[in-house]
């Protein structure tokens, strides 16, 4: 108070200044009458002197007791650990958040400092600096003593404190040294399982009758498959001359199992056929005439016919549940089909009107509507209703896709009340399937479509083909399909077959036909070893066709028809099994075998039930471009599949 009287008897601070320049006045005034902060400085150091003395005077022997302990601990680390703290105690006076966060830095400092004090004990020994040891207790501690062990033991806290310097550096280093072990883990087993190999093929050819093959021809002849019966050309019997009639039943010899070959052993290894010798190649053999099985053990279909007046009232429930939601459209076209009856709608128009008043002919007042514009309906309105219609015509789901191939119609896919049987006689005697057998021999019966259309497709245009579905949605009825249209229309001298089936219940009812390589196979081992025959022929073929510069079996056949060689058609009932079980090593030989086995007519058809992604791979999908979806349980089998969803609405 005395200060502000004395700064207004002097003018300095007036009542027109502006109050916050007043208050500023009047505390400068209020700090010029305390007393100066370096006043209070010097009296509070004068303290801390006399109480420290004091302190000093009263305890000066255990400080020389403390002294010495920290002497013999650290020796010349003192020096080292005492700088550390003050710079530690001054950052973190300075900068408290990023010390906190970065606690690594200053830990692996530390962890670095007694690294040093224990290779200052292991290395130095008797000698000390500036009356300080070089050795003290903790490093001592650290290291152990002197020698190689030791130093190596004073390196570890450094090597730890160096890990928390750099982080990141130190994952680098440790999933490189991670690599560099598992890969020479791999090295030495590898070598161990090639010496035990060695000295077990070793011991067992000792352990032979002079008689028995040796080990490594026995190796050469892992996979032994049957060479086929392909008929002799005809020619009437000389005098004298016997008929052999044994050449046209097939052989039934199994695969042998075993290790899987190399596919050098694998194309010379010879077939045997029953005891006689019949060469190394599937196409040198002769042939002779072969007759084609009849229809008639095929059963037939009753053609019936769909009631006209009930696919009328469902293309009528139509056009009233698209009116109810402002939707303009007419039906034009009904395709009944055996399981679904496809209906073709034509959109309609989206129309604005604009109301006129006026006045009628007696003078009342009137509306009237006039029509501005019109455009097509949206298909996404339609496609919108699929709920909708569904439950007015009381069906499980619809199919609503647009346009129809070729048309400018909707089509709207309704399932039939009461579904038909498709029969393979039908199929196989209708025209269109003869006009498709005319240009390919590999033809597959798919069906009939949504208008009751034959559908076909060739198998060497495919060229290989992959199949999925849910159990139960028609898999095998294809499969059987397939194998039995190519047994009523090709020779054995014109397509070849291999069967897998792991599941032992659909395919071996085809085990005594003619066309088969050998009989149905179920075991790992041996689907592995035909895997491995099938490579080797593939490599024999490709070989054949660029000595002669051709670039496809059928020409290869059209220029050398004396050596004409027949299509090879591996059918998998299950794939999911063998992946399981073997899919590190049938994974490669499939994608191999898809990727160059076109142009020699060896051709893939893979069928499963778990369209899952460890089943049907990237690899897998590149390499078979040609897929038919049945039902399946969700919408990303369908998309692993088809890449798109709609398979999981499928009726089955």
């Amino acid at each position: 108070m005395a200060a502000a009287k004395k700064l207004r008897r002097r003018r300095l601070i007036l009542p027109s200044q502006p109050r916050s320049l007043r208050r500023r006045l009047l505390r400068q005034a209020a700090l010029e009458g305390e007393v100066p902060a370096v006043a209070v400085l010097l009296g509070l150091l004068l303290f801390l002197l006399i109480v420290t003395s004091v302190f000093v005077a009263l305890l000066w022997n255990q400080l020389q007791v403390g002294w010495a302990a920290v002497h013999a601990a650290f020796g010349v680390g003192f020096l080292l650990f005492l700088g550390w703290g003050a710079a530690m105690g001054f950052a973190l006076r300075m900068w408290p958040q990023p010390m906190l966060r970065r606690w690594n830095r200053w830990l692996g400092t530390g962890l670095l400092l007694l690294s040093l004090l224990g290779l200052a004990a292991a290395l130095g020994g008797e000698a000390t600096i500036l009356g300080f040891p070089l050795q003290g207790t903790l490093g001592l501690l650290i290291s152990g003593g002197t020698g190689l062990p030791e130093i190596l033991r004073s390196l570890l806290p450094g090597a730890v404190g160096l890990a928390l310097l750099f982080p990141r550096q130190a994952k680098r280093a440790l999933r490189w040294t991670r690599g560099l072990f598992i890969a020479t883990a791999r090295r030495l087993y590898r070598a161990a399982s090639r010496w035990r190999q060695q000295s077990e093929a070793a011991s067992t050819a000792k352990e032979l009758p002079p008689e028995a093959p040796t080990a490594e021809e026995a190796t050469k002849s892992t996979v032994t498959m049957p060479r086929p019966a392909v008929p002799r050309k005809s020619r009437p019997p000389q005098a004298g001359e016997e008929t052999d009639e044994e050449e046209e039943e097939p052989s039934s010899q199994l695969l042998e199992t075993g290790t899987q070959p190399e596919q050098s052993k694998l194309a010379s290894a010879p077939l045997v056929e029953g005891k006689v010798e019949v060469g190394e190649k599937l196409q040198k053999l002769p042939q002779k005439p072969w007759r084609l099985p009849s229809l008639e053990p095929l059963s037939v279909g009753s053609a019936s016919e769909m009631d006209e007046t009930a696919l009328q009232e469902r293309a009528a429930s139509i056009e009233a549940v698209l009116a109810e939601y402002g939707i303009e459209a007419e039906v034009i076209e009904i395709r009944p089909g055996p399981a679904v009856t496809l209906f073709g709608l034509r959109p309609g128009w989206s129309r604005r009107y604009k109301e006129i008043r006026g006045k009628d002919a007696k003078g009342r007042p009137a509306v009237r509507r006039e029509e501005v514009s019109r455009t097509r309906v949206k298909l996404d309105r339609i496609a919108a209703l699929d709920r909708d219609l569904a439950m007015q015509l009381e069906v499980p789901s619809i199919r609503i896709f647009a346009p129809i191939p070729g048309t400018n119609l909707v089509g709207i896919e309704v399932p039939n009340p009461t579904p038909q049987t498709v029969h393979l006689r039908t199929i196989l005697e209708s025209d269109a399937f003869r006009r498709a057998q005319t240009k390919s021999k590999l033809v597959v019966p798919l069906g009939k479509g949504t208008g009751g259309e034959i559908l076909t497709a060739d198998l060497t245009k495919m060229p290989h083909l992959l199949i999925a579905g849910a159990t139960g949605s028609g898999k095998s009825v294809f499969l059987n399909a397939f194998i039995a249209s190519l047994l009523m229309n090709t020779t054995p001298s014109e397509v070849r077959m291999v069967l897998v089936d792991p599941k032992r219940v659909e395919l071996p009812l085809f085990n005594h036909i003619p066309h088969l390589v050998a009989p149905v196979i179920s075991d790992t081992n041996k689907v592995v070893n035909a895997l491995g025959w099938l490579l080797a022929q593939m490599e024999e073929r490709l070989e054949m066709l660029a000595k002669v510069q051709v670039r496809d079996l059928a020409s290869f056949n059209r220029r050398r028809p004396e050596e004409r060689m027949p299509y090879l058609v591996l059918v998998i009932d299950e794939l999911a099994d063998l992946m399981m079980t073997a899919g590190k090593r049938v994974e490669p030989m499939l994608c191999r075998l898809a990727q160059m086995g076109r142009a020699p007519g060896i051709h893939l058809v893979v069928a499963t039930q778990r369209p899952s992604v460890d089943v049907v791979t990237g690899l897998i999908k590149a390499n078979f471009p040609t897929r038919i979806a049945f039902a399946v349980t969700s919408q990303v089998d369908s998309r692993t599949i088809l890449d798109t969803s709609g398979a999981e609405k499928l009726l089955g």
